[in-house]
């Protein structure tokens, strides 16, 4: 039976691909409202973008800026943390590829959704 190593070809995950599972993941996180905006700098420069999430592949490994929209009453920084922990692991696992930075942006706060009003 071959193993990897004995296949030639090549592996390619698509940074659209990376995008998507992203947003879907942030998306399912208690305390992420919506997605925010992405300043047209980071759009410009970026290799693949969803609405509040920009992901740029470097030299070194890959950059994600996530622009959201918390609602009332969850910690910030720990949100953030959250945030940043899930991007690593989705580019990480999922892509393969290392992950140098995520930037999270906080843009505004929004009431609680009638699911969301028990936390706070």
């Amino acid at each position: 039976m071959p193993t990897t190593r004995d296949i030639a070809g090549t592996i390619v995950v698509a940074p659209e691909l990376l995008v998507a599972q992203i947003d879907r993941a942030l998306g399912r996180l208690p305390g992420i409202a919506c997605a925010g905006t992405i300043p047209p700098q980071r759009v410009g420069a970026a290799t693949a973008r969803a609405p509040g999430i920009a992901l740029t592949i470097g030299s070194e490994g890959v950059s994600v800026a996530c622009h959201l929209v918390a609602y009332a009453g969850y910690s910030l920084v720990e949100l953030g943390c959250a945030v940043q922990l899930i991007v690593a692991q989705i580019v990480d696992r999922q892509g393969g590829m290392p992950i140098t930075e995520v930037h999270v942006r906080f843009e505004d706060i929004a009431a609680p959704a009638r699911e969301e009003r028990h936390h706070g």
